[in-house]
């Protein structure tokens, strides 16, 4: 049954956080667009599944497809919807997964060797633990601090603070998982030095703030995810 749930859910994670691009997201308005990402699902479903199950699909397409679109057209595209819709996607993977447990031992996966199938489900699992921690997270934050907008600064490189918080959260993960938890400590502290200098100036006092709430979001993300992840892997090793 666990298995089930752990490609369900890796196989969600990568058609929604690493398929299914900016291209993409500005086109799901077009009947093309949308269709384009009901598809990726659906494929990345069976990959993960190594199977056509004609239920599990059904379950996880048709109600992908309704919440997207009821995300798409009647939604705004803030922090509550994005959650309300992973929930839902989150709560069909759960169905499927409970009305049909052992899908996952009737593909092609479930034949493998025991070892074999232990390297597989430890491949989702840091996967899956990947992609919630960096692009997954990314949006999760990005639209929480999305009204603090007015304070996050201009003038620096294009998409830097983006990709700070996606190596901030990935070697969060990775210190974790190698036991060396001590290091997110160390990785905070220089954080924290670097904007330092900002504390006593009143003209970016909100700026500062901004910034320290996004990171300690960032990272409390990071460590819950990295726990899971780590809890996996003991699971399937």
């Amino acid at each position: 049954m666990l298995e089930t749930l752990l490609a369900l859910l890796a196989a969600h994670l990568v058609a929604d956080f690493v398929l299914q691009t900016d291209w993409i997201i500005a086109r799901k308005r077009r009947w093309w667009g949308m269709a384009l990402h009901i598809v990726l699902v659906a494929l990345m479903t069976m990959a993960a599944l190594g199977g056509f199950s004609l239920p599990v699909l059904a379950i996880i397409v048709v109600s992908h497809l309704v919440m997207d679109i009821i995300k798409t057209f009647l939604l705004k595209d803030t922090v509550w919807p994005f959650i309300i819709d992973q929930a839902v996607h989150l709560a069909a993977i759960m169905a499927a997964t409970a009305l049909f447990p052992h899908t996952i031992a009737e593909g092609a996966w479930g034949q493998l060797p025991a070892a074999h199938q232990s390297i597989y489900f430890g491949a989702l699992a840091l996967l899956s633990g990947l992609i919630l921690a960096v692009p997954a997270g990314g949006h999760l934050i990005g639209k929480a601090m999305a009204g603090y907008a007015a304070y996050s600064g201009a003038g620096g490189l294009p998409k830097a603070g983006q990709y700070i918080g996606w190596l901030e959260r990935a070697l969060i993960l990775l210190l974790v998982l190698i036991g060396q938890p001590e290091g997110v400590g160390l990785l905070l502290t220089a954080k924290s030095i670097l904007r330092f200098s900002d504390v006593n100036q009143t003209h970016l006092r909100a700026h500062t703030e901004y910034v320290i709430l996004g990171t300690l979001l960032s990272f409390a993300w990071a460590l819950a995810v990295a726990v899971l992840t780590q809890a996996a892997l003991r699971h399937w090793a």
